[in-house]
């Protein structure tokens, strides 16, 4: 789904480990606007009222057995809902990444946030410079690397 302001998906494994990738602002950005809508058509996950792919911690790690090949994709783009309810994205066997939502990483200072009246929506929540990284707050997600052993924050906020 494409961006509603000039964004680049990079490279940020210097930042955050090995083929770890990250959403960088090409234009300044002002607080309150609208970066990306997500399209639930184009989306990596099922909605959230929709049950599938909606799993226990125990049934991602047996996902992830079942399927080594596919255990590093879904490490890295399943996320916490609810207390020991995961999101695993639909197209885990294929590896295939529909829209760019997925490049947002977390930070304990954040610069974006989902709009109010829309959950699908990130918009800006104070103003973002040329070459800055958008992040927004996983909040207590489990996610990411690590699902297996909680979560480990590498934002490097001062928090």
């Amino acid at each position: 789904m494409p961006f509603l302001k000039k964004l680049e998906v990079r490279d940020l494994a210097s930042k955050y480990g090995h083929s770890q990738r990250g959403i960088v602002a090409l234009e300044p950005i002002r607080r309150g606007e609208l970066v990306l809508e997500c399209d639930m058509s184009m989306c990596n996950y099922y909605p959230p009222d929709d049950p599938r792919n909606k799993m226990t911690r125990a049934e991602v790690l047996a996902l992830m057995e079942k399927y080594p090949e596919a255990s590093d994709f879904i490490l890295s783009y399943t996320y916490m809902l609810d207390d020991d309810l995961f999101n695993v994205p639909r197209n885990y066997m294929t590896q295939e990444i529909t829209d760019e939502c997925v490049f947002f990483n977390h930070s304990c200072e954040p610069n974006c946030g989902f709009a109010s009246d829309d959950e699908f929506s990130v918009m800006a929540i104070r103003d973002i410079d040329v070459g800055e990284e958008l992040t927004y707050h996983y909040g207590c997600l489990d996610s990411e690397a690590t699902l297996p052993i909680d979560l480990i924050c590498k934002c490097g906020a001062k928090n």
